[in-house]
């Protein structure tokens, strides 16, 4: 029973974050690249969205840290033209992170997202 409330206040969360991205503030025909990736492990979770164009980008998502180990998780977000870009971090003390925050600007393009743990 728990697995099944955690799964749905996970897609809660997820609708919430949705909806939220399709504001009236970014139309999405500027987004001129968009990745979307998910990961479950036994250490941690997550989901992220990540879109960029004209210069400008946005990612949203969260990150689930599952186990006790000293550790936390974050996704690693890598652009085409600029450094790496790290989401907020989940950790044993924190249990889910929620995030939805701007790229740095003069991002042209997003190549691939990563969900990783960070030894604390």
């Amino acid at each position: 029973m728990r697995r099944v409330t955690t799964v749905f206040l996970l897609a809660l969360l997820i609708g919430s974050l949705t909806l939220a991205w399709a504001g009236p503030a970014r139309a999405a025909s500027t987004w001129s690249s968009c990745l979307a990736k998910s990961s479950v492990t036994s250490w941690g979770a997550g989901e992220v969205r990540v879109c960029a164009g004209d210069g400008r980008g946005r990612y949203s998502g969260y990150t689930v840290d599952k186990a006790a180990d000293g550790s936390c998780v974050r996704w690693r977000i890598l652009w085409d033209n600029k450094s790496d870009t790290y989401t907020p971090q989940a950790c044993p003390q924190s249990g889910t992170t929620t995030f939805d925050q701007e790229a740095p600007v003069g991002v042209s393009g997003v190549r691939d997202a990563f969900l990783e743990q960070v030894k604390i």
